[in-house]
């Protein structure tokens, strides 16, 4: 992982400001939770970061590069959102692989990501099912999964924990979402 830095980050839109100059640090290899009540901005603190929101004012690095301008494929950030939307007409094992393809992966090397992903910490669900076939929870880890094998340099996961089992949310809660290596 890479540090992030974010200096005075605004995001003005439509209806007002909905992020009021962020100042935070985070250093390589940091977990850091941000906690505040709905609609206080966490999620657009997320999506800027990512790249999927513009930044009205201030400056985000994240490593070495100031990536305000940069593409969200550029900046070497995976987000998991909120709720979980899977193509419903990929198999767990082609949704998987999609962002790897995209990012000219080799084959051998996509399927040997998929399947230490899919097995740490424990086995996942069959990967030739769909996802009108599995529940919630294996929804989000199929979800996680993808922003694993990507092997980004920073995770950014929105509410990470719902639609979790207790064994698995305790089990994140431990260990992580790993590296998928």
């Amino acid at each position: 992982m890479t540090g992030v830095i974010l200096k005075d980050l605004v995001k003005i839109c439509r209806r007002g400001v909905a992020v009021r100059g962020i100042d935070l640090s985070i250093p390589d290899g940091a977990f850091v939770v941000l906690v505040g009540p709905s609609g206080c901005g966490k999620s657009t603190t997320l999506r800027m970061i990512a790249g999927l929101e513009s930044i009205s004012h201030g400056g985000l690095r994240i490593g070495a590069r100031v990536v305000n301008d940069l593409d969200p494929q550029d900046r070497g950030v995976a987000m998991v959102f909120r709720s979980c939307v899977l193509c419903p007409h990929m198999t767990v094992r082609e949704y998987l692989a999609f962002s790897l393809k995209l990012a000219e992966v080799p084959e051998a090397e996509a399927a040997a990501r998929i399947d230490r992903t899919v097995t740490a910490p424990e086995p996942g669900p069959n990967l030739e099912r769909r996802p009108s076939e599995l529940s919630g929870g294996q929804r989000r880890r199929v979800a996680m999964g993808r922003a694993i094998v990507r092997r980004p340099e920073v995770f950014l996961f929105d509410e990470p924990l719902s639609n979790l089992d207790a064994k698995l949310r305790n089990q994140m809660l431990r260990h992580g979402p790993g590296d998928g290596r």
